[in-house]
């Protein structure tokens, strides 16, 4: 199934791979802050959250790009 904001399964791709670089930046952003100035367990759930996004548009991504 397409977003509805995408035009064609290509679009849908392009918006996703948007979306995964992201979430990548905030997941990279989210480490730094808790290995530096944030060692909080709230910090640490935002990581964890982070990381299972990123892992979750990595396989829509995927799994979009591989289907006919």
């Amino acid at each position: 199934m397409h977003s509805l904001a995408a035009e064609s399964r290509r679009d849908f791709v392009s918006k996703c791979a948007i979306g995964l670089k992201e979430i990548r930046e905030c997941h990279y952003r989210l480490r730094a802050l808790h290995a530096t100035v944030a060692r909080t367990d709230e910090v640490k759930d935002l990581v964890a959250e982070a990381n299972q996004l990123v892992a979750i548009t990595t396989i829509i991504v995927r799994n979009t790009r591989s289907r006919p």
